[in-house]
C-alpha cells in the first residue's frame, strides 16, 4: 500500500529536468510490490549484504561484509564475498520472474583483502571495482587496512587483482566508500582512516585519494587530508560533475569548531597546479551529517541524504544548489525531513532520479508493523510539483522473509523497477550478530507492467 505524505520546502526550487509526455509518466503509479530476489544463508554465499550495481544486462552485483569460506577470525565472521545475480530466462530470452545467485569471488582475508562494505562500480568492458575495509597486509593491528580492487571475468570464470593496498599511514586506512573512475580510467575514493591530520587528538580523519594506472603499476595520489575543521571520516562515494569537478561528503566534523560541526560537502576542482579543496556546506546539527555518495541533476545540482538531523532528527532529503552566475555560495534546500514514523527515518543510502524527475531512496528504519523497535525500514520516493516535494512510501519492510534496514542507494532497470539490499531479514534461521535476525536480502520494488522482470 502507497503511504502519501506531503511537506512543503523552505524554498521554491528550480529543478533540473525538461518534461516530455513520453518521459514523464510516473513509473509506480501502481501499486508496487517487493520481491525478494535472493536471501543469504550465511554459509559460502556470504552475509550482510551491502549495495547493487545492475549492469546492461540486467545481471547485478554486489559484496557480502560477512561469512564466505574465507579464514577470517571469529570476530569478523569470515572475509566477506562478491556475488552475482542474474535473471532466469525462457527459451525466447524473456525473463521469468526468478534469479540465479552464485558468488564470484570469496575474500581470503589476507593481501587480496578482507570485510567490504560498499556497493561495486563497473566499467565499460564489464570490469568490476571496489573496496575492502580490512586485509591486504599486517598493518592496523594486524587486520590490514583495506584495499582498492579489481575483479575481470575470462572465459566465465572471475579472478581479482589488488590495485592498492592501504597502510593506514598518510596514504589512508579503512575504505568504506565505493570508487568513481574517471573517462581515463584512473580511480578516484575515500577513506574512513588515514591521512596526514588527527581528529581531536585520537584519530586520522581520512583522506580523498586517486589511483593513476601508470606503466609500474597503480599509483597513489592523496588529494585532500582532512582535518576535522574541513570533515572527517568519509564514507560516502565521490561524484563527478560536467566539467570534472568531484563532490563528496563526510558524516563528522566541520564548522562550527569547536565543539563540532555536523558533517560537510565538499567539492574538488582540478588544476594545473594540483586539485583545490574547498568546504561547500557545513551541517549545523550534531551527528546529522550525510552519509552516502550524492547524485546530480541536469544542471549539476547535488541531492543527497543526512543520517540524522533535518526538522525531527531522523535525517532529512537535501538538494545543494549550485551558485548562479556571478556567486560563489552554495545553497543547501531540506526537500524533506523524515519523523521516523510511517514515512522512514535514518536514511543511509544515497538517492537515485528516473527519467521524470522524481527520487527514490531508502531509510535503515521507520515504517509501519515489523518487530524492530524503530520500524524495519522503508523504499521511498519524492516527487516535484510547483515547489513542494510529495513523499510516498512504497514498500514499509515487515522484518521477516522481507527484509530488514535496506542500507545502500536502490538503482533503476530499463523497466523502472527498483533493486536493492536489505542488510538483514530474509531467512530467519541465519544470525549474523546477536540479537539479529536474517543474514540479508536481494529485493526489487516494481508494478504490475514489470512484474516478471
Amino acid at each position: 500500500m502507497e503511504i502519501a505524505i506531503t511537506l512543503r520546502c523552505w524554498a521554491v526550487l528550480t529543478f533540473g529536468f525538461l518534461c516530455v509526455a513520453s518521459l514523464c509518466s510516473d513509473l509506480f503509479a501502481q501499486q508496487a510490490s517487493e520481491t525478494v530476489k535472493y536471501s543469504f544463508q550465511g554459509n559460502a554465499d556470504g552475509a550482510v549484504p551491502y549495495g547493487l550495481t545492475l549492469d546492461k544486462n540486467g545481471n547485478g552485483y554486489g559484496t557480502t561484509q560477512l561469512r564466505g569460506t574465507g579464514p577470517c577470525s571469529s570476530t569478523y565472521q569470515s572475509c566477506g564475498t562478491v556475488f552475482e545475480v542474474t535473471p532466469i530466462r525462457d527459451s525466447s530470452g524473456v525473463p521469468t520472474g526468478g534469479w540465479n545467485k552464485k558468488v564470484i569471488y570469496t575474500f581470503k582475508g589476507g593481501t587480496d583483502g578482507a570485510n567490504p562494505y560498499a556497493a561495486l562500480v563497473a566499467d565499460d568492458a564489464g570490469n568490476l571495482f571496489g573496496t575492502t575495509t580490512d586485509g591486504g597486509g599486517t598493518a592496523c593491528g594486524g587486520f590490514g587496512c583495506g584495499t582498492v580492487f579489481e575483479l575481470q571475468q575470462v572465459n566465465g570464470h572471475w579472478s581479482e587483482t589488488v590495485l592498492y593496498r592501504f597502510t593506514g599511514g598518510a596514504d589512508g586506512g579503512t575504505p568504506e566508500s565505493p570508487v568513481t573512475l574517471d573517462n581515463r580510467g584512473n580511480i578516484f575514493g575515500t577513506t574512513y582512516n588515514g591521512g596526514l591530520r588527527v581528529c581531536n587528538g585520537k584519530f586520522p580523519c581520512g583522506v580523498v585519494y586517486e589511483l593513476q594506472h601508470t606503466s609500474s603499476g597503480w599509483k597513489e595520489i592523496v588529494l585532500h587530508s582532512f582535518d576535522f575543521k574541513d570533515g572527517s571520516q568519509p564514507i560516502g562515494g565521490l561524484v563527478f560533475d560536467s566539467s570534472g569537478n568531484l563532490f563528496g561528503t563526510t558524516p563528522y566534523g566541520g564548522l562550527p569548531y569547536p565543539p563540532e560541526g555536523g558533517g560537510t560537502i565538499f567539492g574538488l576542482r582540478p588544476g594545473k597546479s594540483g586539485w583545490q579543496f574547498a568546504v561547500l556546506y557545513n551541517f549545523p546539527q550534531l551527528n546529522g551529517g550525510p552519509t552516502a555518495t550524492m547524485t546530480l541533476d541536469a544542471q549539476g545540482n547535488l541531492y543527497g541524504v543526512a543520517n540524522g538531523g533535518g526538522s525531527f532528527g531522523y535525517g532529512s532529503v537535501f538538494e545543494l544548489q549550485r551558485p548562479g552566475q556571478g556567486k560563489t555560495a552554495w545553497n543547501l534546500t531540506t526537500l524533506y525531513s523524515f519523523t521516523l514514523g510511517r514515512d522512514g527515518g535514518f536514511p543511509y543510502g544515497g538517492v537515485v532520479f528516473d527519467r521524470a524527475g522524481n527520487l527514490y531512496g531508502t531509510t535503515s528504519a521507520g515504517g509501519t508493523n515489523g518487530p524492530c523497535q524503530a520500524g524495519c525500514g522503508v523504499v521511498f520516493k519524492l516527487a516535484p510539483s510547483a515547489g513542494y516535494w510529495s513523499q510516498s512510501v512504497l514498500y514499509s519492510f515487515q522484518g521477516a522473509a522481507d527484509g530488514i534496514n535496506p542500507n545502500s542507494t536502490p538503482v533503476l532497470d530499463s523497466w523502472g523497477n527498483l533493486y536493492g539490499t536489505t542488510a538483514y531479514g530474509g531467512d530467519t534461521s541465519c544470525v549474523p550478530f546477536p540479537n539479529y535476525s536474517g543474514c540479508g536480502t536481494v529485493f526489487r520494488i516494481g508494478h504490475a507492467a514489470a512484474e516478471k522482470n
